[in-house]
């Protein structure tokens, strides 16, 4: 279950990318900075999944 929701939260933090790097999203600086302001909140939790992942392959 844990892994789970670490899985949704790196899911969303890779979606949060992708749409930060649309250029319609580029040019709705609001809309780019709240994107941004929640990937900032979870890159830290994705940073150590990763890690997590990287150690358990």
């Amino acid at each position: 279950m844990l892994l789970e929701r670490l899985k949704a939260i790196e899911d969303k933090y890779n979606e949060l990318t992708n749409l930060m790097s649309d250029p319609e999203v580029l040019a709705d600086f609001p809309r780019y900075q709240k994107y941004s302001t929640e990937q900032a909140e979870i890159s830290e939790i994705v940073e150590k999944y990763k890690e997590y992942k990287k150690v358990l392959a």
